[in-house]
């Protein structure tokens, strides 16, 4: 490529391609693709020289370049068709700005100008080396990207001159850019290493390219982050989902157990219940027939007793017929059976409730019920009744 251009015209005559010298008027049908003012204007931005035939003819080859493309645009330099190179580094990024002001291309297309360093490394990147097993050695690479990327005293001077014109949020803003590794890859990358690039209309750019790169990068260290947090929070969701269904299951089958022993216990609670109650039927039924006997063996033995001074005496007709009357009256009043008969009752039916409930293998504190004693003999009170 250097041969190329150190010798252009014996090149293109190899390749039997000729050489048109365009002036600016030619082919009008064309200079609505870049128009004369264009061109003027950008005229007026070259200042890398000071003669006024340079500065025109670069100004006019750049124009003539947008006027040959017709119209194209793209991102991509093998597709614009025509290409303007060049070893200065500070004409592609003045030349695409006019471009873009002018909105013939956007920031992401293609300029006119074009430098030699880029469009030999799209040709690298697009054909490699023209052998298919031949390979670039890993250490000229590393040391090519080191002295593109290695950040220059020169430009750093000269950045820091140009911001002047910004504000003072700015200029500081400028000062932990180029501290940062990534604001200074691409300080580099957009000057091409050239400090003469910078200049008083270009330097806002810089630092807010600067910025976004920096921005950019911090967005992914985030995005990692995030996606790292979502990680750990999904895992750590998921033990504990696992944890919760097995802490539910652990409680589904206690509450089964417990459901289990409710259901024995009442169970056994109907049961004793049910055999309390036939115990109580059963000796009420006893304790009538033995009231019956014993109130029966009363009458008679008061009959004798009260008919034995009409036996042994002359006089015994009165006092027998006295201790009838005496006997009607205590009868009447209730004193014999509140008296006598009464305790001997209680006293002989609580001694056959507790030997019922001992032949029962039972107790009065593991009846669930209360007993009280009545004339009919034994009945089964409710605990809530006793309670109220």
């Amino acid at each position: 490529m250097r041969q190329v251009a150190g010798n252009a015209d014996k090149a293109l005559a190899q390749k039997n391609v000729g050489i048109l010298d365009q002036p600016e008027d030619a082919f009008p049908h064309e200079h609505r693709f870049f128009t004369s003012s264009d061109i003027g204007e950008l005229y007026s931005a070259v200042h890398w020289v000071q003669d006024d035939r340079p500065r025109y003819h670069d100004a006019l080859t750049a124009g003539l370049i947008m006027r040959k493309r017709g119209g194209r645009r793209s991102n991509d330099l093998f597709e614009v068709g025509h290409l303007l190179l060049t070893r200065n580094p500070q004409f592609p990024p003045v030349a695409k700005r006019v471009t873009v002001s002018k909105n013939y291309i956007s920031q992401g297309q293609v300029g006119p100008v074009v430098h030699l360093r880029q469009f030999a490394t799209a040709i690298w990147l697009r054909a490699g080396l023209g052998v298919a097993d031949q390979e670039v050695p890993r250490r000229y690479i590393l040391s090519a990207c080191r002295r593109v990327l290695t950040l220059r005293k020169n430009i750093v001077e000269r950045i820091r001159h140009e911001a002047r014109t910004l504000e003072t949020a700015e200029r500081e803003q400028l000062e932990l850019l180029l501290s940062v590794g990534r604001s200074t890859q691409v300080l580099m990358d957009k000057t091409l290493g050239s400090a003469q690039v910078i200049d008083s209309t270009n330097v806002a750019y810089l630092v807010e390219q600067m910025r976004k790169a920096v921005a950019s990068e911090a967005y992914a260290d985030a995005d990692k982050k995030i996606k790292a947090l979502q990680e750990d929070q999904k895992r750590e969701t998921a033990a504990l989902t696992c944890q919760l269904d097995e802490a539910q299951t652990e409680i589904t089958r206690e509450r089964s157990h417990a459901n289990e022993l409710e259901e024995q216990v009442q169970r056994l609670l109907e049961e004793r219940v049910k055999r309390s109650v036939t115990l109580l039927n059963g000796l009420n039924i006893r304790l009538r027939k033995r009231r019956k006997f014993l109130a029966v063996m009363g009458y008679i033995a008061a009959a004798l007793f009260a008919a034995a001074p009409f036996v042994i005496s002359s006089n015994g007709l009165s006092v027998t017929l006295l201790l009838y009357a005496l006997a009607l009256v205590l009868q009447f009043t209730g004193f014999i059976k509140g008296r006598i008969f009464d305790p001997i009752i209680r006293a002989l039916d609580k001694r056959s409730l507790q030997r019922e409930l001992a032949r029962a293998a039972l107790d009065i504190g593991s009846i669930p019920f209360e007993i009280a004693h009545t004339d009919d003999g034994f009945v089964k009170i409710p605990i809530q009744d006793v309670e109220d």
